[in-house]
C-alpha cells in the first residue's frame, strides 16, 4: 500500500488510426481466394510497424525527449534504481555503439517503448496507439506523434519507391 500513495500518477492517452481498407482489397485482388489472411497479415504488419525503432526515433528526435527528464530520469523503486547502477558499472556494447549520446538514446528508446502499446481494435481496419506518461498532456502529444511518424514514414517509403523505379 505504500507504494501506491509514493507512485507518481500515470496518465494514458490514446490514438486510433484507421488502415487504408483499399490497399488491403488491392492485395487481395491480386492474389487468389485461398490468400484470406492476407488481410490479417496486413495490419498485423502495420502494427508492428508503428512499433518499430524507426518510428520511435522518429518521435524521440521530434519531441526532444531524449532532453526530457521523465525519460533521462524516470523515478524508480528499490529495483530500478539497482538496474540503473548496474547498467552504469558495466562495460559498454561494441565500439559502433560507443558514440556519444548512444547508451542515453537506448535507454530513453527502452523507456519510450515500455510504455507504448499499440494493437488493432477487434477485426477492424482500426489500430490503436496508446501512450502512458506522468502528463495527460505529453502522453496525448506522444500518442498522436507516433501516428503521425508512421504516415511520415509510409509517405517516405512510397517516395522512395516511386524514385527507384524512375531510375530503372
Amino acid at each position: 500500500s505504500l507504494h501506491i500513495i509514493t507512485a507518481p500518477r500515470q496518465y494514458v492517452s490514446t490514438a486510433n488510426l484507421i488502415i487504408d481498407s483499399r490497399k488491403v482489397n488491392m492485395l487481395q485482388q491480386q492474389g487468389s481466394a485461398a490468400d484470406v489472411p492476407i488481410e490479417a497479415a496486413m495490419i498485423d504488419s502495420q502494427v508492428e510497424i508503428l512499433k518499430s525503432e524507426t518510428v520511435a526515433l522518429a518521435v524521440i528526435k521530434d519531441l526532444r525527449l531524449i532532453d526530457d527528464p521523465e525519460f533521462t530520469n524516470p523515478p524508480r523503486g528499490l529495483i530500478g534504481g539497482f538496474f540503473a547502477l548496474l547498467s552504469v558499472l558495466l562495460p559498454s556494447g561494441p565500439a559502433s555503439e560507443s558514440e556519444p549520446g548512444y547508451g542515453l538514446q537506448r535507454s530513453v528508446l527502452s523507456q519510450f517503448q515500455r510504455k507504448l502499446t499499440v494493437k488493432r481494435t477487434g477485426l477492424s481496419y482500426v489500430i490503436e496507439i496508446s501512450y502512458q506518461s506522468l502528463s495527460p498532456q505529453r502522453a496525448a502529444q506522444i500518442a498522436n506523434a507516433v501516428a503521425d511518424a508512421y504516415i511520415v514514414d509510409s509517405l517516405e517509403s512510397k517516395y522512395q519507391a516511386s524514385r527507384r523505379a524512375s531510375v530503372w
